[in-house]
């Protein structure tokens, strides 16, 4: 673990949890510099005692070839011009081409970096990661977030398909993206990260993706990127994400110190309840991440307040349970903080 992290565990172990929260700033995240001045603004306006960094959600995709229009976005996604994976013949290309761009990488590797000179030594910085698995479903056309319609005219390209259809492609694509992504956790960490914020986004949904296929085509190559991450010393948060996360199934992982889940929807375990299953892992959540859309402060301040109660005889971290929305009042920042202040 960081040393920068578990001095904070340590300072704060028995007086409080954790608090942090994060978003998109869409309007400044292709430029890595405006998008670094927007994050420092956010950390030195709220006080968080961490940083998510929250980089534009395709740059992953980016690097293997996926097109978008930045300037045309659908809430956090810029609009798709094109993708490189649209049938399972399409998976060769992983076995023909190596010189990828890593272009979109180093300059989140700038990105944080640049965070970190704005925001002094003692903070703690956690970058953003999707998984080998996620990136390909991006690759292939698709938002991996759970209950996202997949249209016809991708049905081709669909995960369920390329498994089927054409397994060591598949195997191969994640090889050659989990090898790339190793390489972006080394210099990434290399520059003053503590750690990543890993997403598997809605992978541990077994109606998107059965325990079988998740335990062949994600688990080996998300181990990878953990090893390397633990190689130096990095924090690993890993997010699941959506109604049926299903978080329980990851906290044997000896790599993860942190899970992140949205423990207020109906399938999800709640934090109200006790979680023996977390195996000495750290929690993270306790407020409905929807109720920012509609500036319900009340509603913000009672969750929060909830939540430090159950969990506080153990290190927990109070965020929402997942990125707050794009427009997001200050108010319903406030009332997330108001519960810690009041504590």
């Amino acid at each position: 673990m960081s040393n920068r992290f578990e001095k904070l565990l340590i300072d704060t172990r028995g007086k409080r949890p954790l608090i942090s929260t994060w978003k998109h700033f869409v309007t400044v995240e292709n430029d890595y510099r405006k998008l670094a001045d927007a994050i420092i603004a956010f950390q030195k306006k709220y006080e968080w005692d961490f940083i998510k960094v929250n980089p534009r959600a395709t740059y992953y995709a980016e690097a293997f070839g996926n097109v978008y229009d930045k300037q045309n976005y659908t809430d956090v996604l810029p609009e798709l011009i094109d993708y490189q994976i649209k049938n399972a013949r399409d998976l060769n290309v992983f076995s023909q081409k190596n010189d990828f761009n890593y272009d979109p990488l180093y300059e989140q590797v700038l990105l944080a970096k640049k965070v970190r000179k704005g925001v002094g030594d003692n903070i703690p910085i956690l970058q953003t990661l999707f998984s080998p698995l996620c990136v390909l479903t991006f690759l292939a056309g698709h938002n991996p977030y759970p209950g996202v319609d997949k249209p016809k005219s991708k049905r081709e390209s669909e995960l369920k398909v390329l498994i089927r259809e054409n397994p060591q492609g598949v195997k191969k694509a994640l090889e050659k993206i989990t090898e790339f992504l190793k390489k972006y956790v080394k210099d990434t960490l290399d520059n003053e990260v503590d750690g990543f914020f890993y997403s598997i986004f809605g992978h541990g949904d077994e109606t998107e993706l059965s325990a079988n296929d998740y335990a062949e085509f994600s688990a080996p190559y998300d181990n990878q990127i953990f090893e390397t991450i633990k190689e130096k010393n990095g924090i690993v948060m890993f997010h699941t994400c959506g109604p049926a996360s299903h978080p329980e199934k990851f906290s044997q992982n000896r790599y993860i110190d942190i899970i992140h889940w949205a423990d207020q929807e109906k399938h999800t375990p709640s934090l109200e309840k006790k979680m023996p299953w977390l195996n000495g892992k750290i929690a993270a959540g306790g407020v409905d991440q929807n109720l920012f859309k509609d500036n319900n402060s009340e509603l913000i301040l009672s969750q929060a307040k909830k939540a430090i109660e159950m969990r506080q005889d153990e290190n927990f971290i109070l965020t929402a349970g997942c990125g707050l929305p794009v427009i997001t009042s200050a108010e319903s920042i406030w009332a997330l903080k108001k519960a810690l202040i009041n504590k």
